[in-house]
């Protein structure tokens, strides 16, 4: 979300088998294909702005795309995330935003139980 508003940053994501076949389950249920059959295949899901867990019983990547403003999202820049494997997440991550910028938008994603704060201040994920 942008400051002093309530309208949330859409995002798509796609779900990239890296070895087929890859079966996949979405909580909650996304409309979208759930079984990737080679590697290279992908099942996109978006737009929205709702918060889900996908999983996979093979190895998968998830890219990220936040719409920009173009998209009528409010402010800011399209942007795209590659998402890291749960074991390479980090305890602590530093973040920087050029104070001059009207707004700054970070996208969060975590581990399931993972408690997450920015500036000491807890996110609902």
């Amino acid at each position: 979300q942008y400051p002093d508003s309530d309208q949330a940053k859409a995002i798509f994501a796609r779900v990239i088998a890296v070895e087929g076949p890859t079966t996949l389950t979405f909580d909650p249920d996304q409309q979208t294909t759930k079984s990737l059959k080679n590697t290279g295949d992908f099942a996109e899901v978006g737009p929205t702005t709702a918060g889900f867990v996908v999983q996979a019983d093979r190895r998968i990547l998830v890219s990220l795309y936040v719409v920009s403003e173009d998209f009528g999202a409010g402010l800011g820049d399209a942007s795209m995330i590659l998402s890291t494997p749960a074991t390479f997440h980090r305890r602590e991550y530093l973040l920087y935003s050029d104070p001059t910028w009207t707004a700054s938008f970070a996208l969060l994603t975590a581990s399931i139980g993972t408690v997450v704060a920015v500036d000491q201040a807890l996110v609902d994920v």
